[in-house]
């Protein structure tokens, strides 16, 4: 249909794909379908939990409960929001994510295409990390990844990487302490602003860096 449809119930099923103008839905929802669209907005207020491969698409998608699954969950709009915690298998944005929680977990891949906005200290685990757009926020940001790949810059609070990093942009900046626990990669010429800039791994590129900070200590080889 082309109309708003609203679901108030205590679960709600779907095991084939839907099609609506709108969607609310009031109540938990199991997903054993491919696809869910919408011409307009998606707004879950129960727990979303996926059993296979899933693609959403509509204007708005707007989770205000834990989304949970095992498989890859694909996300199609100008403005994803995320209220609660996220585990899925993978994960894929295509579009802004605004992050109202404090963790998004996968065991595969999360691929961000759009501006990642946080609005609180947030921990982001996966097998690998890739920021293809903007990273910003005031608060701490946590990586922990086997690689984290930066392709634009990153302007938040306070950054922790647990993970190697490769960066293909030109900034990074915080307010506050910047930690690379992983090797520390970088592609082109970069800018490093921190209260703090700590490298617990090598450093390597064949470019300029630049570190702006009060205090930079660097524990392992540095050659760039």
């Amino acid at each position: 249909g082309n109309n708003k449809l609203t679901l108030d119930a205590k679960v709600t099923t779907v095991n084939q794909p839907v099609t609506v103008g709108e969607l609310v839905v009031n109540s938990d929802i199991q997903v054993n379908t491919d696809a869910i669209a919408t011409t307009g907005e998606q707004s879950y207020f129960g727990t979303y939990v996926q059993q296979q491969d899933v693609t959403l698409t509509g204007s708005n998608l707007i989770f205000n409960n834990t989304v949970m699954g095992d498989q890859s969950l694909t996300l199609n709009s100008s403005t994803v929001t995320v209220n609660q915690p996220v585990t899925v298998g993978e994960l894929v944005v295509n579009g802004d994510i605004q992050v109202n929680t404090n963790a998004i977990a996968t065991t595969g891949e999360q691929s961000y295409f759009g501006t990642f906005v946080q609005q609180q200290d947030v921990t982001l685990t996966g097998s690998n990390l890739i920021f293809n757009n903007p990273v910003v926020g005031n608060n701490k940001l946590t990586l922990d990844a086997k690689v984290t790949t930066v392709n634009q810059p990153v302007t938040v609070g306070e950054l922790v990487v647990n993970s190697d990093i490769q960066v293909n942009t030109d900034a990074i900046a915080t307010t506050g302490e910047q930690s690379y626990f992983g090797t520390y990669v970088q592609q082109q010429d970069v800018t490093l602003t921190g209260s703090n800039l700590i490298f617990n791994n090598t450093v390597m590129g064949d470019q300029s860096l630049t570190l702006n900070s009060s205090t930079v200590t660097v524990n392992q080889p540095v050659t760039v």
